[in-house]
Parts: C-alpha cells; sequence; structure tokens
C-alpha cells in the first residue's frame, strides 16, 4: 500500500474527549508511515480545538454533503444492495425487540419482499421510505482484520428518510470524497463495518486499510471547557492516550510530529475491544503530575499564556517576576486554574498610577525596602511557601509605614 492518507471524523458539535481520541491516534499513525492527515472545515471550532493538541492536518477536504449520501444509496439501489423500507412505528412494534443492535427492533425484512407493484403503490400513496442493506445471503471474501467482525443480524438502514446517513454509509462517501486510502476506528464501530465493507464492494471500490484501537470513555466535557478549566494540553494527551500509549518525555506541549516518530500501532499493548476510562477526577491527577514534572521555563510559559487567555495582566510583567511567581504557586497547581487565584491578588489594579503614586514610590526608604525585599526573594526555593510568607513578614517590618507596606509591594509587583 501506498503512503496511507487518512481523513479526520469530526463531531456535528464540540469535540469531545471521546470524539478526539481517533484523530489524535490516526494523526499519529499516519505521520509515523510519512502519510497524509486531510480534513474538511465544517466545524472549525473543533478543527481549531484539535490544532490545540497538536493535530494539525496536512491537507483540506470538502465537507461533508447530502447529495453525495443519496447519490450513493441510489447506486447502490441501481446494484440491488440496498432496497426502499416504507415501514412505519405500527409496523415496528409486530418485530423482536432488540437490545443491543444499532436499532431498537431487528429488522423482519419485509419491505425487502416486495414487488414492484406493492412498491408503486406505495410511493402513489406518498409513504416516506428509507434506503436498507440487504444482507447477502453468502458472506463475501474479505480481507484481514475486516473479516473478524460481526456479521449483521438483519438488513440495516443506511439513509434515512431525512436523508440522514447511517457512519457505514457516511465514512464510505466521505471518505472517498477525501481521496482517504485508510481508516482508523475504534472499538464502537464493531457493529457497522461489515455494512461498511458491503457498501464498498456494492459500489466497487476497493476496501481502505483498516485500523481499529480500542474504545475510549471520556469526561463528557468537551476540549475546549477542560482548557478553559485548566487542563494543560499534556494532561489531555495523556488522557487521550490512556492504557494505550505513553507521549516520550518532553516538553508540557510535545510537537506531535516529533512523537509520531516513536509511534507504532504495535506499542498498543490493550486489546482492540477493550474500553479504557478517563473520569473528571482522573483527569485532574494527570494535569497535576504533568504540571508537577514540568520544567520551570516551560511551566512558566504554560502558566503566563493560560493566565493571559483569561484576562491576567501577568504578560506585562518581566520574566523573573513571572518565574518567581510560578514557583509561588507550583505545589498547589492541579490544574492551570489555580494560579488564578494568586494571580487575582497579585495583579489587582489597588492603586492608580497618578502623581499621587508616583510620590509615594519616591519616598524616603521605599526603594532601599524593595532592593531588599527582592534580594531575600533570591534566597528562596521553588515552591518555598513558608519562605515567601516569611520575607513578607520581614518586609513590613523594614517598611517605614506596616501598614501601607503590602499596598507599597503589590503596587511594585503588578508595574
Amino acid at each position: 500500500m501506498s503512503a496511507p492518507r487518512l481523513r479526520l471524523t469530526l463531531p456535528t458539535g464540540p469535540l469531545t474527549l471521546h470524539a478526539a481520541r481517533p484523530s489524535l491516534l490516526g494523526a499519529l499513525w499516519v505521520w509515523s508511515k510519512g502519510g497524509t492527515v486531510a480534513s474538511s472545515n465544517e466545524n472549525t471550532a473543533a478543527l481549531e480545538d484539535l490544532e490545540w493538541l497538536g493535530v494539525e492536518p496536512d491537507a483540506m477536504a470538502s465537507a461533508p454533503k447530502q447529495a453525495r449520501y443519496e447519490e450513493a444509496a441510489a447506486r447502490l439501489e441501481e446494484s440491488g444492495a440496498v432496497y426502499r423500507c416504507y415501514c412505519t412505528s405500527a409496523h415496528y412494534r409486530e418485530m423482536q425487540a432488540s437490545k443491543d443492535g444499532p436499532e431498537p427492533h431487528v429488522y423482519d425484512g419485509r419491505c425487502g419482499r416486495l414487488t414492484p407493484a406493492e412498491r408503486a403503490a406505495l410511493e402513489k400513496a406518498g409513504r416516506k421510505f428509507r434506503y436498507r442493506l440487504r444482507r447477502p445471503e453468502t458472506q463475501p471474501d474479505l480481507p484481514s482484520p475486516w473479516a473478524e467482525q460481526p456479521w449483521p443480524d438483519t438488513d440495516r438502514i443506511v439513509l434515512e428518510t431525512d436523508s440522514t446517513p447511517s457512519p457505514a454509509l457516511a465514512a464510505a462517501v466521505d471518505d472517498h470524497s477525501a481521496k482517504a486510502n485508510a481508516s482508523l476506528v475504534d472499538g464502537d464501530a464493531r457493529t457497522w463495518l461489515i455494512e461498511r465493507a458491503l457498501i464498498e464492494l456494492a459500489l466497487q471500490r476497493p476496501l481502505p486499510e483498516l485500523v481499529r484501537i480500542p474504545a475510549f470513555r471520556g469526561t463528557a466535557h468537551s476540549i475546549a471547557t477542560l482548557r478553559e478549566a485548566g487542563h494543560p494540553r499534556r494532561s489531555l494527551l495523556n488522557a487521550l492516550l490512556s492504557e494505550v500509549w505513553s507521549l516520550p518525555d518532553g516538553p508540557l506541549a510535545p510537537d506531535l510530529e516529533d512523537a509520531a516518530e516513536k509511534f507504532s500501532l504495535g506499542a498498543i499493548q490493550c486489546d482492540v475491544d477493550e474500553t479504557s476510562t478517563v473520569d473528571d477526577e482522573s483527569l485532574r491527577v494527570l494535569s497535576h503530575s504533568a504540571l508537577q514534572a514540568a520544567d520551570r521555563t516551560d511551566l512558566t510559559a504554560t502558566v503566563v499564556e493560560h493566565l493571559t487567555r483569561r484576562g491576567y495582566g501577568v504578560i506585562q510583567h518581566e520574566p523573573d517576576w513571572q518565574e518567581a511567581f510560578v514557583a509561588a504557586v507550583r505545589s498547589d497547581l492541579h490544574t492551570l486554574a489555580d494560579a488564578e487565584r494568586l494571580a487575582g491578588v497579585l495583579t489587582a489594579p489597588t492603586v492608580d498610577y497618578d502623581r499621587s503614586t508616583l510620590r509615594h514610590l519616591s519616598r524616603p526608604g521605599v526603594g532601599e525596602a524593595l532592593d531588599w525585599f527582592a534580594s531575600q526573594l533570591a534566597t528562596i526555593p521553588d515552591g518555598d511557601h513558608a519562605g515567601w510568607r516569611g520575607a513578607i513578614q520581614a518586609y513590613r517590618q523594614q517598611a517605614a509605614s506596616p501598614g501601607r507596606a503590602l499596598s507599597t509591594l503589590r503596587l511594585v509587583m503588578t508595574g
């Protein structure tokens, strides 16, 4: 097979951890083989979230279009692979209930046995129809791993009355439109993979290379929500790769194309039929670990970027001030949001920058006291909260007016 070309499947709504998992692993796999990652831009918010995670498409494909699904269904009907189903809810109540299938009932195939005259009468009466994929009497010879997928127990819907496609039809049509020759799916797709194969064969197209990964159950929050809550990129990436693969050691926000050089599907140890889970508490633990393991430079840049995006003016301070601030809050960081509490205190506009302020800062003894406080900070180890408190208390004792000492300190530290 030539270098793989993979189309990213974007959701219609916010990008959740669950929806981002196949895109992340798919990109790592494609880049590890020198292939191309393609995506459409019908959901720009989801695409931006993926790019923040490090998954930036190499090429853009046209967005899914309803007309393409209708055209494919018409071609499938001509080949006899699908038929029109006119059943109503009353008809479905006559059928056996299904507990685990994609439909609530096991379809009995009655519309597949209609005569041309019966179909014409239903059409004349204006009865709405959906397309169902006809299950072959004999199973076709499929390559691995397509052949290992469970065989459907009934004729399944591939196009609804409102032209909404099934996952199988959407994947076949959209991949073909994007010129994709590979498809990556998780364990939840097992129920419709054979349908995808039957659609491709009926349309006389080659089956794409199939890559299966374990299913994933993540927190229901979107990537955007988790980012605003202060979870760093590294922790979300670790959550998405949980029980599958570990990112190589590196900075807090690794370059995924570099990480892909070390990635291989053989590194995935768990079975593709298993399901990994990362809930809110597990994600918080991952974030704490990622933040505590980061070196000072990377952590400072990450904290400053988060606080700046959240509206705190830390970017206005000198790098030394930023590093001292991050060192002070580091041990308390479970997410980046924990840095917002102290940032709100230190960057609060408590004093207007008018002439009276300048006169206050130029008073005798203030400059010397501030220089003394700066020298004390230089001796405090990273994360030593007791040292900070001791320095502040000593500073108040050095100041000419202890009651105003902290206001002076806050004014200077906020620029």
